[in-house]
Order: structure tokens, then C-alpha cells, then sequence
């Protein structure tokens, strides 16, 4: 197993690193209910590998018109994952005419790859841009420079508004399995055929695929956080030659327009509940 498979997030990675976030912020679940009480998730947007939540900002004044977060997950693998799954005969419907999409669902869920960002500021100033793009788990903008000042023991993986997104997500398992049959439908036919034929099932990219989508947006409060300050040392006067760019990149998120959805969700009584769409 390469480094980067060994580094690449699942669903359950994601909610276990989360779980130190409490060292830095003791409060902070009650900072993620106050999220939810002012408008919660909503899944606003799906493209074939990304889906784009709205989350509400915990000081918005009104739940319809309150200001809102942009929060992106995209998912890697899901090809080699339909290959996987789908070639189980296990997960097939009773009367073998092919596979239960709900169970492939739940199975590709567990497994696959998944990076996340959010639009607000904290997620940027506090780490869980960096912490995620250690760990390959940082959607669109890479950050290169830790949190020494805010968070230096680099606890958490995400801001309260993807706390949230987290939270609800599995209540989304349904929409998963239709999104794969909208988005996928091919790829899965095709391994069904193969398996009915006795036929080994075709291969299928083990790279993820390119991001199609729109890039989330950098705070513009201040622009970029500042590199902590650095204790002075003598030292020999030197020309100073021109720095480069600052590290850290975008990668490509353009392509056609997809579907769209809007299928709110919220936590009550500290679980996750969706509303009637």
C-alpha cells in the first residue's frame, strides 16, 4: 500500500480525528447545535464526485436569509469502488437480476475517499486546512502553513459548519445510492454484465477522477493568514533575492452544470434528522 492510500480519508477517518477537536475547543459541540438551530445543512448543489452543501452561520439573525457557509465534499474512488462492490454477488438482489443500490451505497459510502473544505474563515486561521491537506483530505486550495500560534498540537479536522455536514451526512444514504445510478449507471451495468457473462469485470481507473466543480471560495476577511512570527537571529548581510509564490495550490474545478438538489437537514436532540424535502 502506497504512502498517499495509507494518508487518503475515509468517512470514518474524518469523524476520528474530529474527535480531539474538544481538546482545543471544549465548548465547541454547543457552537455546532447553535449551527443547527440557525438553518442547519442543506444539500444544495451534486456533481458527479462533488456535492455542495449550504450550512448556516451560527450569527445569523434569520434562518431563510442568514448568511451561509459553502461546504464541499468530493469524493475519489468511486470507480474502483463500483468494480469492487458491484462484482459482489453478495450485495445483489435476491433474485439475482443485479446489485441492491442501497447496499452498494453503504458499501462504497465506508470506503471511499472523501475531501472537504468549508468557505469561512475558522477553517483556514484554526488548521483544518492544513491538518487536512496533510492528510490528503483538503478539497480545492492546499495550505502548507500549521497553525503554530492557534492550534499548534493541531487537534480537529474541521470547522463547526463541516462538524455539521459530518454529523448529518449518513442521513444522505439514500440520495447516495440514487446518485450513483444517476451518475454511474453505466459503469455499474457494465460490471453486472460482466459478472452474468462469467466474464472478469473491466477495470476501472484506481486513480481518482479529475474534480468537476465549481472552487471554493477563500475568506476575504484580511486575505491569508499571516506566517507566525519568527524569533530574530544574527546573521550575515546578504543580497536578497525575490521569493516565489506562496505555497499551496488550486486544483482545476470547472466542467458542465449537474443536477441540483436541496434536501435540508438538521440535528435535534443531538442527533441527525432530515426535514421533509
Amino acid at each position: 500500500m502506497s504512502l498517499n492510500q495509507l494518508l487518503e480519508y475515509t468517512f470514518a477517518d474524518i469523524k476520528k480525528k474530529q474527535l480531539g477537536v474538544t481538546d482545543l475547543f471544549p465548548t465547541f459541540h454547543d457552537r455546532v447545535r447553535q449551527v443547527a438551530a440557525k438553518g442547519g445543512v442543506r444539500l444544495k448543489e451534486r456533481l458527479p464526485n462533488i456535492w455542495h452543501f449550504k450550512v448556516a452561520s451560527a450569527q445569523s439573525d434569520d434562518k431563510e436569509t442568514g448568511k451561509k457557509y459553502d461546504v464541499y465534499i468530493q469524493f475519489n474512488n468511486i470507480y474502483p469502488l463500483i468494480k469492487k462492490w458491484a462484482a459482489n454477488t453478495d450485495i445483489w438482489k435476491k433474485d439475482g437480476s443485479g446489485v441492491d443500490h442501497r447496499k452498494l451505497a453503504d458499501a462504497i459510502f465506508s470506503e471511499v475517499d472523501m475531501e472537504t473544505s468549508c468557505s469561512c474563515p475558522a477553517t483556514l486561521f484554526w488548521g483544518p486546512d492544513y491538518i487536512r491537506t496533510q492528510r490528503l483530505a483538503q478539497y480545492g486550495d492546499q495550505e502548507e502553513r500549521p497553525p503554530r500560534i492557534r492550534n499548534p498540537r493541531e487537534k480537529g479536522i474541521l470547522c463547526k459548519h463541516g462538524d455539521l455536514v459530518f454529523d448529518v451526512l449518513p442521513a444522505y444514504k439514500s440520495t447516495f445510492a440514487k446518485h450513483l445510478m444517476q451518475f454511474y449507471k453505466k459503469a455499474i451495468e457494465t460490471v453486472e454484465k460482466q459478472i452474468r457473462d462469467g466474464d472478469v469485470p473491466p477495470e476501472y481507473p484506481s486513480t481518482p477522477i479529475e474534480p468537476i466543480g465549481p472552487k471554493p471560495k477563500r475568506p476575504s476577511r484580511g486575505g491569508r493568514r499571516k506566517a507566525p512570527p519568527v524569533s530574530p537571529k544574527p546573521a550575515a548581510k546578504t543580497k536578497k533575492e525575490p521569493t516565489g509564490s506562496e505555497p499551496g495550490g488550486s486544483r482545476s474545478a470547472t466542467g458542465k452544470a449537474s443536477s441540483s438538489a436541496e434536501e435540508p437537514a438538521t440535528i435535534k436532540n443531538g442527533s441527525a434528522t432530515k426535514k421533509a424535502g
